[in-house]
């Protein structure tokens, strides 16, 4: 593989809990998730660890294309927690991670990829 791990040496689990559970019973050495999906990862007894040099992801809320006036509308309010600061605030009490300011930057699904409406 890419990283340098041999594919038989890869464990698949079921979700995120159970991926956790595998590395605190020393079955595996370690999870690959997304930065923010281990919220508080030291409390389950895990280190997150962010590997600076791998390309920049997102997660994001769909919508099917018949929803538009949903999706108009679920993006409006999220405008107004970016704009009044309550976003940041947020974000940084869920996750303890204070790097906004490249957060901030991405506000259309077309900033991280460009083929999404």
């Amino acid at each position: 593989m890419k990283q340098g791990i041999a594919r038989e040496r890869l464990v698949r689990v079921p979700d995120i809990q159970a991926g956790v559970a595998t590395v605190t019973s020393g079955r595996a050495d370690a999870l690959v998730v997304g930065q923010f999906s281990i919220p508080n990862a030291e409390q389950k007894g895990v280190e997150g660890v962010v590997d600076k040099e791998a390309p920049m992801n997102g997660i994001a809320a769909a919508f099917r294309k018949e929803d538009i006036h949903f999706r108009d509308a679920f993006n409006e309010q999220l405008s107004l927690l970016r704009r009044d600061g309550n976003m940041q605030q947020l974000y940084f009490a869920k996750y303890r991670i204070s790097n906004w300011d490249t957060l901030a930057k991405f506000t259309e699904a077309s900033d991280i990829e460009p083929s999404c409406d």
